[in-house]
């Protein structure tokens, strides 16, 4: 049970392989590159009763999930990530994300993962990017998530940045 719902959850964290290609030169244009993020950390924070890291029954209405991921290139850390989801009516996660690549900033993200808290969690879905710091201030566009084949914990992320 938790790996499933830490599959749906971990979709918008990041996890394995990073690689990262600009598709313009100039500043302004828009820029694409994929990165693999790998769970660390999780945390599901009931409506009632004690957090967990295992949890035992399905989420309900209100329940959290807290998650942090290492965000790779290959085998090296680019960054890291954190991931709030709320569980929402008809099994929806509503989730918000943070994700910080060394060096560069941070971009915010957030997404409706349509049935994200039940059984049939989605393996593909799509993100908003509204806003970053530093290299990725005024950042704009989406987050292509894509859960790794035969893996609980890692999850294929392609960014378009404008």
């Amino acid at each position: 049970m938790k790996h499933r719902i830490v599959a749906a959850a971990a979709a918008l964290a990041l996890t394995t392989v990073v690689i990262v290609t600009a598709t313009a030169a100039h500043a302004g244009a828009a820029q694409e590159f994929i990165v693999t993020e790998r769970e660390t950390n999780f945390e599901l924070i009931p409506v009632s009763g004690p957090p967990t890291t295992e949890p035992t029954a399905p989420p309900t209405l209100g329940d959290r999930f807290l998650i942090r991921d290492d965000l790779l290139r290959g085998t090296t850390k680019v960054g890291f990530d954190n991931v709030i989801c709320t569980v929402t009516f008809n099994d929806n996660l509503q989730c918000e994300a943070y994700f910080s690549f060394t060096g560069k900033g941070d971009i915010h993200a957030s997404a409706l993962l349509r049935g994200g808290a039940g059984e049939m969690s989605p393996d593909v879905f799509d993100a908003v990017i509204d806003g970053g710091t530093f290299a990725y201030a005024n950042a704009r566009g989406m987050i292509h998530v894509s859960n790794v084949p035969n893996s609980d914990t890692d999850t294929t992320l392609v960014f378009l940045v404008h």
